[in-house]
């Protein structure tokens, strides 16, 4: 059983703590050793999936109409907008207006969906051929776990083509969404808002609490941990949990290795659900491990796969696949949400389970059968906390020629660690002249016969060397975008200057070794 501490530190104030080991006292346990807690109020500053919903084709939408939600809204103040023009439906979100913020850029995510038993999508590294003439042109590529795109603001209607592959940033100084596009039939898609800046907007501080105010409010009618030195009666950035608000549950975590062509099961401690995901990073057994992982070994010029992962959400596991060729390792988060609703009628807040764990629940949910959207701390799982996060853009890399496949330029990021946790990177690339946003992708181009851009990194290309205390964040910003044909027989370059990299938005967070 883990152990749930619950009081006053001296010199801080009121704390609330979970320690994954009995023998580790609660006061005295340094906040830097991340992996000997599963929650900390003291930990500053916390990553929580705060909402999630899914997107799907919506047949009840009129074609050539705009459809604002909640009913009332528009561009203005909407959370959501949907528009059906031909046969496709273009929905574009607002996060940071669901979460109550305004109109800010912060990290939303987009995840296939699938009933348990289908086999969801992980991630690739392989070889695409894009053109043939003189020379054969393509590229290898690596894509990571999650989709995101961003839109600029238009008046009027959604039109094919306006929809840069990108996603959240302010372009233009207007207000950050999301757009999508969905066709009858289409597969829906597991949509969850992290409440983090995605751009270069710092984490707002918390603000320091009166002398004499409460830290800490367990009662039955109100639930809201604050963060050290915070008030509990204090404004949300210095408030880690609060009762109106119920973050997915972490309720399994580590690093396992998987051989070519075969799977492991993953056992989880609850019952999951299509609301279920896995998070990941994943790379080459025995190699490095790089986000995207590094597609520079891929065999030949042949459309396969040198890496791929995928993974299957069952009632009691979530089984992982390698359908590559070479063994990898993941490292991975699964996340959960029952997807059933708040409960009523009970008045406890603490509730304790048959094993001796511990739940802290929301006021007036059920005493005997809470939903998992009804409980806000469980000592069986984990949190989230940040042990590196910042902003980094261009002009803060410096040239560097001992990686030329991977890029041009590197920074590197320290962090750190006594080895109580595996560090689990996620970072957002801001393109152009900053204002949009994207997941990262790896490409490295292809010519056959051999020229100049074989090995040659892009400049949209995204690439982070993840250690145990540190991140090599890499780009290649003057770079060409691609490769073609030229009409004198030779192959010249290509740019797109919207797509190059400008920054990156990344967060280190710290998982348990095993949980």
């Amino acid at each position: 059983m883990t152990r749930l501490f619950v009081g006053h530190k001296p010199g801080v104030g009121g704390v609330v703590k979970v320690m994954r080991n009995d023998g580790d006292d609660p006061l005295i346990t340094s906040n830097y050793d991340y992996g000997k807690f599963l929650f900390n109020s003291e930990t500053g500053k916390v990553g929580y999936v705060d909402y999630f919903q899914s997107a799907r084709f919506e047949g009840s939408i009129a074609p050539d109409t705009d459809n604002f939600f909640p009913a009332g809204t528009g561009w203005a103040d909407c959370h959501k907008h949907i528009g059906m023009f031909t046969t496709l439906q273009y929905q574009a979100i607002f996060p940071s207006r669901i979460l109550g913020l305004g109109d800010q850029s912060i990290v939303y995510e987009y995840r296939e969906k699938k009933a348990l038993g289908s086999q969801i999508t992980g991630p690739q590294v392989r070889y695409v051929q894009s053109s043939a003439g003189v020379y054969v042109i393509g590229k290898n590529v690596s894509l990571g776990p999650t989709r995101m795109w961003a839109v600029k603001r238009v008046s009027g209607r959604f039109t094919a083509g306006e929809f840069p592959a990108c996603i959240g940033g302010k372009i233009g100084g207007d207000f950050s969404y999301i757009d999508d596009v969905y066709e009858s039939g289409q597969q829906p898609v597991l949509c969850t808002i992290l409440n983090l800046p995605a751009d270069s907007t710092p984490i707002p501080a918390s603000p320091v609490g009166a002398p004499g105010s409460r830290n800490t409010i367990l009662i039955p009618s109100l639930v809201r941990i604050a963060k050290a030195g915070a008030s509990a009666d204090g404004p949300g950035e210095g408030i880690i949990i609060d009762s109106t608000k119920v973050p997915m549950k972490i309720v399994r975590a580590g690093d396992v290795n998987i051989p070519a062509s075969s799977s492991v099961d993953l056992i989880s401690p609850v019952a999951l659900n299509e609301n279920s995901f896995m998070d990941w990073m994943c790379w080459e057994t025995g190699g490095s491990a790089f986000v995207p992982q590094a597609a520079t070994t891929v065999a030949g010029y042949i459309d396969d796969y040198r890496l791929k992962m995928d993974y299957t959400i069952y009632g009691d596991r979530v089984r992982v696949f390698n359908n590559g060729p070479v063994g990898i390792t993941v490292r991975y988060m699964i996340c959960h949400d029952d997807g059933l609703p708040q409960t009523g009628g009970g008045s406890q807040v603490f509730r304790r389970l048959a094993d001796g764990n511990i739940q802290i629940k929301r006021p007036g949910s059920s005493d005997t059968a809470p939903s998992s959207r009804d409980i806000l701390l469980d000592t069986r799982f984990a949190y989230l906390p940040i042990v590196a996060e910042g902003f980094v853009d261009h002009s803060q890399f410096a040239a560097d020629g001992s990686e030329p496949r991977i890029g041009t330029h590197s920074l590197t990021v320290n962090f750190p660690n006594d080895g109580s946790y595996r560090p689990f990177l996620k970072y957002y690339v801001m393109r152009g002249d900053g204002s949009n946003i994207s997941s990262p992708i790896f490409e490295m181009l292809r010519t056959e016969p051999v020229t100049w851009a074989e090995g040659y990194p892009s400049s949209r290309s995204s690439c982070a060397l993840v250690t145990d205390t540190s991140v090599k964040f890499w780009m290649s910003r003057g770079n060409a975008d691609g490769a073609r044909n030229s009409g004198d027989g030779d192959v010249e370059a290509t740019h797109d200057d919207f797509m190059r990299v400008y920054g990156y938005r990344y967060y280190v967070f710290a998982i348990p070794t095993s949980l």
